[in-house]
């Protein structure tokens, strides 16, 4: 009997391990259950290395653009014009065109992204572009700009802009005397009293010239910056333009708060053209509905050949050139160096080689004509 029992008993312990078999279990809501090996489905398991959530990058870490390229804004980040700045230039500040002009930044911005047909500016900085690139159109130069398309300065003074913060031999940009091209005012410019380089110095401007009913003001022409670079070219020009030719034309526009200074005149038989809005006009040029308000010209040196001075024009020597609606504010003239050559048509044009620029409406008043 006994060993009946003891079978019994043998048999009861097998089946209740049996029954109460199962390792590696977990705990669930207070209940045991298996756990589950495969605990995502395939495809969306994490790759080694990683651990909890993907990893993402945060701003400033090469973060992605719009444009699908990588970088931070303005360090490698792709621009409005669609085109990616050089990479490695984490950091480059931006620079801040408010303030008043310093006399040598100038800004591209406006002729790299803007319409060909019809470019805009607004500033001093994007002005002071303009006689750049008409200035290297005509002397063959090209320049360099920076991811803020500011045009790169030699500020080490070392003779290159290669070593310059923001340098790229991606970011090139040559000149043109803007043949056929619009060029719109968007505000009133203050020049912020700097001596200014003429547009035109070394050849001429050929665009078209829209003030839109805007002030260009506060500077100053004197010698350092009215003579060309160019080679065996003595003549000198003063004016907020130094030369139009061909179709050039200037309309719509007030130049007020400036001086210019004849006071350094270099090399033999030198000209020299003095006109506040344009020193020297050749070919069928335009100038209309201009105002020149509160403006000095001080003639310490006549040229050495000949001086030509107008009020609004030095020269004009094409007999299809138009000329008219110029009215004079508060326009003051001191021939303390002697007086210019006789004009051969009127005060208003220095120098009239066809005598047959006849102005139209061209006068002086005595309220300023902007107000």
């Amino acid at each position: 009997m006994k060993r009946y029992t003891a079978l019994f008993l043998t048999v009861c312990m097998l089946l209740l391990c049996f029954l109460s078999a199962g390792c590696g279990k977990g705990k669930e809501g207070g209940k045991e259950t298996a756990v589950d090996t495969q605990s995502e489905p395939i495809g969306t398991q994490e790759p080694a290395g990683t651990s909890g959530t993907q990893e993402t990058a945060s701003p400033g870490n090469d973060s992605q653009t719009a444009g699908g390229e990588t970088g931070t804004p303005g360090d490698g980040a792709q621009t409005a014009g669609g085109e990616t700045d050089a990479p490695g230039e984490q950091g480059f500040p931006p620079f801040d065109k408010s303030q008043p002009w310093d006399g040598k930044n100038a800004s591209v911005g406006w002729y790299i992204l803007g319409d060909p047909l019809a470019y805009e500016i607004s500033d001093a900085y994007d002005l002071y572009a303009l006689s750049l690139l008409v200035e290297a159109s005509s002397l063959g130069l090209y320049y360099y700009y920076d991811p803020n398309y500011m045009i790169l300065l030699d500020t080490d003074g070392d003779g290159e802009v290669f070593d310059e913060v923001g340098y790229s031999e991606d970011r090139v940009i040559s000149g043109e005397v803007m043949s056929g091209t619009e060029i719109h005012l968007k505000s009133d410019i203050d020049l912020n009293g700097k001596t200014w380089l003429p547009i035109g110095s070394s050849g001429s401007f050929r665009g078209y010239f829209c003030g839109d009913g805007y002030t260009i003001s506060n500077f100053v022409v004197d010698g350092s910056t009215a003579g060309p670079k160019r080679a065996n070219v003595a003549n000198s020009y003063y004016g907020l333009f130094a030369a139009l030719a061909t179709t050039g034309e200037i309309s719509d526009l007030t130049v007020a708060d400036a001086t210019f200074t004849v006071d350094s005149v270099e090399g033999k038989n030198t000209n020299v053209y003095i006109g506040v809005l344009s020193a020297l006009t050749t070919d069928a040029v335009k100038v209309r509905n201009c105002n020149i308000c509160n403006v000095k010209v001080e003639i310490k040196k006549l040229g050495d050949n000949h001086t030509y001075f107008g009020y609004a024009l030095g020269s004009v020597s094409n007999s299809g050139a138009v000329v008219e609606n110029i009215k004079a504010f508060q326009l003051t003239v001191e021939e303390s160096g002697g007086e210019p050559d006789v004009p051969t048509a009127t005060e208003w044009i220095g120098l009239d080689s066809t005598q047959s620029v006849q102005p139209i409406d061209c006068q002086t008043v005595t309220a300023d004509p902007r107000k």
